[in-house]
């Protein structure tokens, strides 16, 4: 919840679940005098509930966009369970990983590095395909930085990359690779107050 984490209650209190659990560690029962703390837990309570509503919100915007449409069959999972097809695939966790402006776990790129060694997506039409729906759904910026900070993370997977990195203007191009130095270190455990927002806002669509 951090982009949310400070809306309602910015003093500081309750960041994590362990402070929350150590002071009420059984919900309802506390005394009159509890009653201030008790109300500064449901503010947080409700930023974790704003921030599932946006994340909510953008899975469903990935549905508008048409992301979902192409599905393969996934009979290991039931007859009609369906996987998004390999191109879709790519995109749908790139717009994940726009939604977080790249600051991302390296865990997170292993999803990434798998799809680019899948064999579907190594001949050009395909390549081609790619580029042309993510320029069509907003996500040529992101497609751009995840190709950079994949194949920096794993570059065994550099060419692959590479021929998948769709052109950008100047301008773009300049912006989202201010993004990708600053998500060049995964292992960073806090972030400066403000850089995920806006680094989303130059890679998300």
């Amino acid at each position: 919840a951090k982009p949310y984490m400070g809306s309602v209650l910015a003093n500081g209190d309750y960041d994590t679940l362990h402070d929350q659990l150590v002071e009420h560690p059984i919900a309802g029962l506390y005394s009159a005098t509890q009653q201030p703390r008790v109300d500064e837990l449901r503010a947080r309570y409700d930023e974790d509930i704003a921030w599932v509503d946006h994340e909510v919100g953008g899975f469903l915007d990935w549905l508008d966009m048409g992301l979902f449409d192409r599905r393969d069959p996934y009979p290991a999972m039931g007859p009609t369970a369906a996987r998004p097809a390999a191109e879709d695939a790519l995109l749908v966790t790139v717009a994940g990983l726009a939604e977080l402006g790249l600051q991302a776990p390296l865990l997170a790129w292993i999803d990434v590095r798998e799809l680019l060694w899948l064999p579907e997506l190594a001949d050009a039409a395909h390549i081609e395909a790619v580029k042309r729906r993510a320029a069509e759904v907003g996500l040529a910026r992101a497609l751009h930085g995840a190709c950079a900070l994949v194949a920096h993370f794993y570059p065994e997977v550099a060419a692959q990359a590479g021929a998948m990195d769709p052109a950008l203007g100047r301008a773009e191009r300049v912006a989202v690779e201010a993004v990708v130095e600053s998500a060049k270190d995964p292992a960073k455990l806090r972030l400066a107050r403000g850089v995920e927002a806006a680094s989303r806002a130059v890679v998300a669509p």
